[in-house]
C-alpha cells in the first residue's frame, strides 16, 4: 500500500508548519493544545477560540508576533470552505481574498493564508468544528490525526491502549516521556484505521 499523500503532509505539517510565514526562527514552547505536534514561534501565540463546543480544539489559530492570524492545520482548500466559497455574501468574499478557496498553489498564496485577521481565523476555525468528523480515508485518517490525540487515547481508552493500539501507544508514550520524537512517516495499520477514527470522535465529544 503507497503512503498517503494527505497522511504524509499532515505528519510534515506537524513537524514544521510551527516556522509559518515568518522562516526558520528561534522556537520557543509555549502553552499549547497540541505539545507534541505544535512548536509556535516565539513571540506567537495561541488564542483560544470560545466559539467552539468541543471538549478539544483541532483547528488551532495561533497569533503571530506581527499580530495577524494562522491556523493550524492551514484550513486553505477545506471541502467545508470550498462550498462557503461558492456563495455570495461577505463571508464567501472574505473566504476568497484570503485565498482560503483552494489549496495553496505559491508561496505568496501561503503567505497571505498564514497572515488572517484574528476575526476571520476564529470564524473559519468555529465553521471546520461544527462539521468536524474523524473518518478512515484509504491508507489514512483524516483529518489526520495529532500525535497529541493518539496519546491521550493511548491515556483515556485502556481497550486501545492493551490492543489495536499497543505499539503505536508504546512508540508514542516512549517518545513523550523521553522527549526524543524521531521524524519518521508510519503507515497506520489495518485495525488502526478501523478503530482509530471513533476513539477520535469520542476524544473530541463527536457522536459516533
Amino acid at each position: 500500500m503507497r503512503p498517503s499523500l494527505s497522511h504524509f503532509f499532515g505528519f510534515l505539517a506537524a513537524a514544521t508548519f510551527a516556522l509559518g510565514a515568518q522562516g526558520c526562527a528561534a522556537t520557543s514552547r509555549p502553552e499549547s493544545p497540541k505539545p507534541l505536534d505544535l512548536v509556535l514561534e516565539e513571540g506567537s501565540a495561541y488564542v483560544p477560540n470560545s466559539a467552539v463546543t468541543l471538549p478539544r480544539e483541532y483547528w488551532v489559530v495561533i497569533r503571530s508576533p506581527a499580530g495577524a492570524a494562522y491556523m493550524f492545520p492551514r484550513p486553505d482548500g477545506r471541502p467545508e470552505l470550498t462550498a462557503a466559497c461558492a456563495k455570495s455574501d461577505a463571508f464567501a468574499t472574505e473566504l476568497r481574498d484570503y485565498r482560503l478557496c483552494a489549496a495553496a498553489a505559491s508561496s505568496a498564496d501561503v503567505s497571505r493564508v498564514n497572515a488572517l485577521p484574528m476575526d476571520l481565523a476564529m470564524r473559519v476555525s468555529t465553521r471546520l468544528h461544527q462539521t468536524l468528523r474523524f473518518r478512515r480515508e484509504g491508507d489514512h485518517v483524516e483529518p489526520f490525526a495529532y500525535n497529541t490525540d493518539v496519546v491521550a487515547v493511548c491515556e483515556r481508552d485502556a481497550a486501545a491502549r492493551s490492543g489495536f493500539l499497543k505499539a503505536r501507544c508504546d512508540r508514542e508514550l516512549r517518545a513523550r516521556d523521553s522527549g526524543d520524537r524521531t521524524a519518521e512517516f508510519l503507515m497506520w495499520t489495518e485495525a488502526e484505521l478501523t478503530e482509530l477514527p471513533a476513539r477520535l470522535n469520542a476524544l473530541y465529544g463527536i457522536a459516533n
